[in-house]
């Protein structure tokens, strides 16, 4: 199933991705298709093949990178979108350090970043559709 950036939606949890490899799948992210030149450039003070090993493995192994040739260069883009990425390390989040309690972090959020007035009324946004999403009043 093909969502509407382009990405594939996973049936399967997405991979657990670390720091390094978020920062290669921000890039690509951000650019929509991208050689690992220019992943390297983004990130910076990493060496050439170390990027191209770490896009490999993405690849290869985690599945949320998929390359296409030109000429002899191989360019890179997303099979994950961010938000699959994000909602994933967000629930994990939540389960691991608040106990699945997601007042707690918000309220931990909330608390480290004071929202601004616009903030505050887009997080009155989201909670009205979702409380109509389940059927609640607002």
């Amino acid at each position: 199933m093909t969502a509407s950036d382009g990405t594939t939606k996973m049936r399967h949890a997405v991979p657990k991705l670390g720091r390094r490899e978020l920062e290669i799948m921000n890039a690509v992210w951000n650019s929509g298709e991208v050689t690992v030149r220019e992943v390297r450039d983004h990130i910076g003070s990493v060496a050439y093949t170390t990027v191209l090993a770490m896009m490999r493995t993405l690849e290869n192994q985690k599945g949320v990178l998929r390359h296409r040739e030109q000429g002899k260069t191989f360019i890179y883009s997303a099979t994950v979108s961010r938000e699959q990425v994000s909602q994933t390390l967000i629930t994990d989040l939540c389960k691991l350090v608040f106990g699945g309690s997601t007042p707690s972090l918000v309220s931990n959020l909330l608390g480290q970043n004071p929202p601004s007035s616009d903030d505050i009324d887009a997080l009155k946004k989201i909670i009205a559709s979702n409380e109509e999403k389940i059927g609640q009043p607002s």
